[in-house]
């Protein structure tokens, strides 16, 4: 995430902010951008609910490049709890649905 964020500053000629702040917490980023002037990547649909609801304003910057993709790592040998489960088959089921939306409108171009 972080070579994204700064890629986006390079690509659009503007360095880097100096004091750079990284976590994994979606909290930690939320109370950061309602409590200070820093700035963060976040997805659309989260940036446009705190937005909707106040808390931050969304910014007009397209990023110069597209996220990986993220897989789910499970220990070897261990079976799911049925919550996580459900959230690996469901994340899965998208995917491929994903991937076949893709094929049909590339076949379709």
């Amino acid at each position: 995430m972080r070579c994204l964020f700064e890629s986006s500053f390079r690509h659009s000629g503007l360095p880097c902010p100096n004091h750079l702040v990284e976590t994994a917490s979606p909290m930690v980023v939320t109370r950061l951008l309602v409590e200070s002037d820093l700035v963060a990547i976040l997805p659309r649909d989260v940036a446009a609910q705190y937005s909707a609801c106040g808390l931050i304003t969304e910014l007009p910057v397209e990023l110069a490049c597209d996220m990986d993709p993220y897989g789910v790592i499970t220990r070897k040998g261990w079976l799911l709890s049925p919550a996580a489960q459900l959230i690996c088959d469901t994340i899965e089921d998208e995917a491929l649905q994903a991937d076949r939306i893709r094929q049909t409108v590339d076949a379709i171009q």
